[in-house]
């Protein structure tokens, strides 16, 4: 009886939760701003090397859920480093909850400088689709997967190189 008793003042409690945090207005009207952060440091990738991936974007909301902006990052490892910058949009889908989905796309171009002394410059032409988790009103924790299609091979898998990457993201979101 008292365990049923735990359970129900849990569920109440969760639920409450929810119900509070989906009633926070997350940030999603036009004329608010954002930065974006997202990286890892891998001590032994698959070459057997240590690699840095640092990301960092600036976006503004033209409209409500309507999202443009620039991003630059680098990549650093000991066989090749990779600097990009470029432009992005972003379309949100307000479903009145903390978690907002988002689909998106951009451009970037990208110079990387493999270390046996091939040098690359190439467009890069993406596609995303992700969540954004809003810890509080102007933080939120960013999810994508996201598919980058280059005009030229810039990308390494199995020790060859390749002209596209699907990869994973996670990065933290702050607004203002």
């Amino acid at each position: 009886m008292g365990e049923h008793i735990v359970q129900r003042f849990v569920g109440c409690v969760i639920v409450s939760l929810c119900l509070a945090a989906s009633a926070s207005a997350v940030m999603l009207q036009e004329g608010t701003q954002e930065i974006q952060v997202q990286g890892n440091l891998d001590f032994e990738n698959a070459g057997g090397d240590t690699a840095m991936d640092l990301a960092l974007g600036w976006g503004y909301f033209i409209t409500d859920y309507v999202e443009v902006g620039v991003k630059g990052g680098l990549f650093l490892s000991d066989a090749a480093d990779s600097y990009r910058l470029g432009g992005f949009g972003e379309y949100h889908f307000d479903i009145e909850t903390i978690l907002v989905p988002y689909m998106g796309g951009g451009l970037a171009l990208v110079t990387t400088d493999i270390n046996n002394g091939d040098n690359t410059t190439a467009l890069i032409v993406n596609g995303a689709a992700g969540l954004k988790l809003y810890l509080v009103e102007n933080v939120a924790l960013s999810f994508q997967t996201l598919l980058e299609l280059a005009t030229d091979d810039i990308y390494i898998a199995d020790g060859k190189l390749k002209n596209w990457d699907l990869t994973l993201e996670l990065g933290l979101r702050f607004y203002y």
